[in-house]
C-alpha cells in the first residue's frame, strides 16, 4: 500500500515510498552556504510552513507556499483531531489540497531553481556521525532518514513535474541558529 486515506483530509503517499522517490532521483541537499550561493545565482527559496509560522520569521528573500493547512472539515474526525491537537497546545493540521496549484501561481515556471525550507529540514541519510569515534554507522531510527514538511513538498513537486527542485538541510532553524539573514512580515 502506498497511499493512505486519513480520517481527517486528504489522502497522501507513505513517507518509505517517498524517501525511496527522492532517493532513486537523486534529490539534492544544500547546507545554508551551499544555498546562499544558489540564491545568489537566481534560485528562489520557498518555505513550506503555515503561513503564520511564515510572518513570524523567515529566511530572508524566501516566499511562502504553505504545504499543509489548519484542519479545514467539520466532520467528526476534523473536530477530533482539533480538540486532541489543540489539548496538547498544538494546531491540527491537513495537507493543503491546492499546494500544487498555490506554487504553480508563486513560482515562475518547473524550471526555475528553488530551494525548499521548513522548520527543521530533515533528511534522506541513513547514517549518524558517533560523536566518541567520529565514525558513521548505521542508525536504526533513520531507516528512511529523518521526514518533514519540506522532503514531503520536495516530493509532490518533483512527481508534478519541477526539474530543479532543492533541499534545504537543517530548514529554518539550523539557518537561523548559524547566524544565516532571516526576517518577519
Amino acid at each position: 500500500m502506498t497511499t493512505v486515506q486519513p480520517l481527517s483530509g486528504t489522502s497522501y503517499t507513505v513517507w518509505p515510498v517517498m524517501w525511496e522517490y527522492l532517493n532513486s532521483k537523486k534529490l539534492k541537499q544544500v547546507d545554508e552556504d551551499q544555498a546562499l550561493a544558489l540564491i545568489k545565482r537566481g534560485a528562489v527559496v520557498v518555505d513550506v510552513r503555515l503561513a503564520d509560522d511564515f510572518r513570524q520569521q523567515h529566511i530572508e528573500g524566501a516566499i511562502s507556499v504553505p504545504m499543509f493547512r489548519l484542519t479545514a472539515g467539520n466532520e467528526k474526525w476534523d473536530k477530533v483531531k482539533r480538540f486532541v491537537m489543540g489539548s496538547l497546545a498544538m494546531k491540527a493540521t491537513e495537507r493543503d489540497p491546492d499546494f500544487l496549484k498555490n506554487f504553480e501561481k508563486a513560482v515562475k515556471g518547473k524550471r526555475q531553481q528553488v530551494i525548499i525550507a521548513c522548520a527543521v529540514g530533515g533528511t534522506l541519510d541513513t547514517m549518524v556521525r558517533v560523536a566518541s569515534t567520529g565514525k558513521q554507522c548505521k542508525d536504526p531510527d533513520r531507516s528512511f532518514g529523518r521526514e518533514t514538511r519540506s522532503l514531503k513538498a520536495c516530493y509532490e513537486l518533483m512527481q508534478a513535474g519541477y526539474s530543479n527542485v532543492v533541499h534545504l538541510q537543517g530548514g529554518l532553524s539550523s539557518w537561523r541558529y548559524n547566524g544565516y539573514p532571516v526576517e518577519s512580515s
